[in-house]
């Protein structure tokens, strides 16, 4: 992920100021540890439902905390970077990358840290995995931003074929028959 981040450095010309510093591989590598506590929640959550095992509470409880700091620590990078290159203001005055940065920002990640930093969220499996699928969605979010923004700029628009769509359901469908396998054949998700 860092290194992802360090490839669009050469799209400066490209990228708005809100997501284009030389932080960038800094930035990505951070939200990609907040990504990767997210999906340990996830499978955590979704796999004991499946297999129909108690749920690891106090494990989910950390993770949701340990989320919300890399979160925290995100958000405070991303506007010291913001505010050390002057970009503060493109955040109310960008249009349609304002909205974007917004959403981005605002609902998918500062939202998410907010309510997994508390207390009675902490206790309900339900509610730390509808927090963790807002931090995905966040990372993801921020990705097609840096991608389709670098590549395309603003009024750029994008949809994927049905053959992306069918590879990507593919390789999902065989992560979980992979998972389910493991699961059903080793004592994986044995509490003792």
């Amino acid at each position: 992920q860092s290194s992802l981040g360090a490839l669009f450095l050469m799209s400066q010309a490209k990228l708005s100021g809100l997501w284009w510093s030389t932080m960038m591989n800094n930035i990505f590598f951070i939200s990609a540890i907040a990504a990767g506590l997210s999906m340990v929640s996830i499978e955590t959550v979704w796999s004991h439902k499946a297999f129909n095992i108690d749920q690891p509470r106090e494990i989910l409880a950390g993770l949701a905390r340990g989320t919300a700091i890399v979160l925290a620590v995100y958000l405070a990078v991303r506007f010291i970077d913001l505010g050390r290159n002057g970009n503060i203001g493109l955040i109310f005055s960008s249009g349609k990358l304002s909205v974007l940065f917004l959403v981005e920002v605002g609902l998918l990640a500062a939202l998410p840290m907010l309510l997994l930093f508390m207390p009675n969220i902490q206790k309900s499996e339900n509610a730390i995995l509808g927090c963790q699928l807002m931090v995905i969605a966040g990372v993801i979010f921020n990705r097609f931003n840096v991608s389709l923004l670098a590549q395309g700029g603003v009024d750029a628009s994008y949809f994927p074929t049905w053959i992306e769509f069918a590879v990507t359901l593919g390789i999902i469908s065989l992560g979980i028959f992979l998972y389910r396998f493991a699961v059903v054949t080793w004592p994986i998700l044995t509490h003792q």
